[in-house]
């Protein structure tokens, strides 16, 4: 049986000192890590899979939680960086 991981990518507006974000929040580690909002995309989940797929994780799917999306990403044999490990 495969493991998966979930991440829950939300859309983060700007402030008075910071542009717009996505945060990434691990389901499994408990852990997030906030990355700049790329306008070339269309959505936050986009983005997500993007950055995701660039530092090297295998993304097997998508969805929708409320108003959040949730990322599927492969976890098999614990290769799983958590969020804290991946550089920005």
């Amino acid at each position: 049986m495969q493991n998966f991981h979930l991440i829950e990518a939300r859309y983060m507006g700007p402030t008075n000192t910071r542009g717009s974000r996505v945060k990434l929040v691990s389901a499994r580690f408990e852990q997030s890590k906030s990355i700049p909002y790329d306008h070339t995309f269309n959505s936050a989940k986009d983005i997500a899979i993007d950055y995701l797929e660039k530092e090297g994780h295998a993304v097997v799917g998508s969805g929708e939680v409320g108003n959040h999306f949730v990322i599927v990403v492969a976890a098999t044999d614990n290769k799983f960086k958590p969020l804290k490990e991946v550089k920005a």
